[in-house]
Parts: C-alpha cells; sequence; structure tokens
C-alpha cells in the first residue's frame, strides 16, 4: 500500500495540495465526502457544485451510486481525492499556537515569582482558577496567604519610581511587572505590587 504523496500548487490561491495516494486513506475520504454531499436533502451542496463546474449529468450519476462502488472509483489506484493545504489557515494557526505558549509562559513566570491571585485574575482573564492551581502545584509554589511584607522606604521609593517610568515606556501591563521584577529579582511580585499600592 503507497502512503506516499505528491504536492501541487493550489492555482486557487495560497497553499499546496496533497495527492492521497494511499488507497485505504481515500477510500476512507470518499466515504465521508459521499455522505456529506449526496447524502437526501443537500440542495445547497448540489448548487455548489455545480458553481465549480460539475454537470447535472455527473452529479446525478454520482449522486446515485452506493458509497462503496464510488468509493472503488475515487480513492482506487487513479484517485482524484486531494487534500488542501492553506498557508493563510496554517499561519493563523501557529500564531493560534504562539499565543498560547507565550501565556502558558508568561502565567508560569508570574506564579513562580510569587504573584498575588488578585494580579494573576487582572492578567489573565479567560485563564480558569482550576488551570492556576494545577499550575501552581505542578510548578510547587502554592499560593502564600496574608498581605506580603513592604521592603524599606528606600526600596519602595526606587520601586515606584522604576514603576512610573514603566507606564511610560511599555503598553503592556504584563511586560511592565515583568520588566519590574527584573529590577528587583530579590522581591515577589506579591510584594512589588504593595509596594506600588502603598504609594
Amino acid at each position: 500500500m503507497n502512503a506516499s504523496a505528491q504536492i501541487f500548487p493550489n492555482p486557487a490561491g495560497a497553499g499546496a495540495v496533497f495527492a492521497i495516494e494511499n488507497d485505504s486513506l481515500g477510500r476512507l475520504i470518499t466515504l465521508l465526502l459521499h455522505q456529506r454531499l449526496f447524502k437526501p436533502g443537500t440542495a445547497s451542496t448540489d448548487r455548489s457544485l455545480r458553481d465549480l463546474g460539475w454537470h447535472d449529468s455527473l452529479l446525478s450519476e454520482v449522486g446515485a451510486m452506493p458509497a462503496d462502488e464510488l468509493a472503488k472509483i475515487w480513492g482506487g489506484s487513479n484517485s482524484c481525492v486531494s487534500l488542501l493545504v492553506d498557508q493563510r489557515k496554517v499561519a493563523a494557526g501557529l500564531n493560534s499556537y504562539r499565543a498560547l505558549k507565550r501565556d502558558q509562559n508568561d502565567l508560569e513566570f508570574f506564579l513562580v515569582n510569587g504573584a498575588t491571585p488578585a494580579l494573576i485574575h487582572t492578567l489573565f482573564p479567560s485563564v480558569s482558577s482550576r488551570t492556576v492551581t494545577a499550575t501552581r502545584k505542578r510548578l510547587g509554589c502554592e499560593s502564600r496567604g496574608g498581605r506580603p511584607p513592604l521592603p524599606d522606604a528606600e526600596t519602595s521609593h526606587a520601586i515606584y519610581r522604576c514603576w512610573q517610568a514603566l507606564c511610560t515606556q511599555e503598553t503592556s501591563l504584563r511586560m511592565r511587572y515583568m520588566r519590574l521584577h527584573k529590577h528587583f529579582p530579590a522581591l515577589s511580585l506579591a510584594t512589588l505590587c504593595a509596594a506600588i499600592d502603598a504609594r
């Protein structure tokens, strides 16, 4: 059984067409297409296929064929079933994946460095409390209750001045806190927030 695939450019847009040369896979896809395209009550599908150049006689003959017989024709050695990979959708999927990984990495950074539950909720509103709890447990950084200790007056003043500068330099609230922590790595984010709120 041949499992290779030939790749052709897609003339209709940005993408590539993979010729499916695996007989079993081609027949399986054909059965699915037959069920979706030619089952009773699919007049809208018929119109769509006509718009793509399918003749009425072809639609009628193919629609009347048993699915297993059609699979032999469409999914055999001369398979007419192909797989379209849309470059734009691949790029969009990768962007979503990168954003998801970035959110995950950022969440871990804030949890490891002692962010309060309130700050986590502000910065990650779409993340459930269950996910936060599970991530804390996995990282071994359980939430500490109570008010965090304030640093000395001089350090508190330096924290506030740094925060004010970051507010003019950085539009992302997450990045402000991350950069603030880089300036004061010995202090937890909870302590840094307390110093800012105390001013």
